[in-house]
């Protein structure tokens, strides 16, 4: 049975084979989404879902997770400078959980502090070389997302593969 955690052990064990892992950078307004490749080595912005209701984001993610064989979600959790949880965190946990109802798919929170900030400074100063190529249109939030994925991509690469 997958579950939400935190723990990237677990979530590696929870993932099936050979499939891809989607992450989302959650907001009130926008949720960013990006995708790794099968291996778990590269990820890329995929685009931005415009909805505030979670209902509506799920039903958009639905033919994504089917299109590219999405087997978990990466969450981005925005804790606060000091680490703590504030408000948003909740409504982030809440979502997290929906999603993995939703799917049936493990979901991994992972700390997206400074992933907006990095991934806005990447790329005005094009110095995503050494990450996946990031398209002069993507959107900030689809940007944010990819960098988050990166990030748990970078420091799980250990657990690379699921299954």
């Amino acid at each position: 049975m997958s579950s939400v955690s935190k723990q990237p052990e677990r979530f590696s064990r929870e993932v099936a084979a050979n499939k891809r892992l989607l992450a989302l950078d959650y907001g009130l307004a926008r949720t960013g989404m990006a995708l790794s490749d099968k291996r778990w080595r590269v990820a890329v912005p995929l685009g931005v879902i415009h909805a505030r209701q979670w209902g509506h984001i799920i039903e958009h993610l639905r033919p994504i997770v089917a299109e590219h064989h999405v087997g978990g979600f990466i969450v981005g959790l925005p804790l606060r400078w000091d680490g703590q949880e504030g408000e948003q965190c909740a409504r982030t946990r809440t979502f997290a959980v929906r999603a993995h109802k939703a799917f049936d798919l493990p979901v991994l929170l992972v700390d997206e502090r400074y992933s907006s900030s990095a991934a806005e400074r990447l790329h005005k100063e094009g110095l995503e070389k050494k990450r996946a190529p990031l398209p002069q249109d993507s959107h900030h939030d689809a940007r944010a997302a990819a960098w988050i994925l990166q990030d748990a991509l970078d420091r799980y690469k250990h657990l690379a593969g699921g299954g």
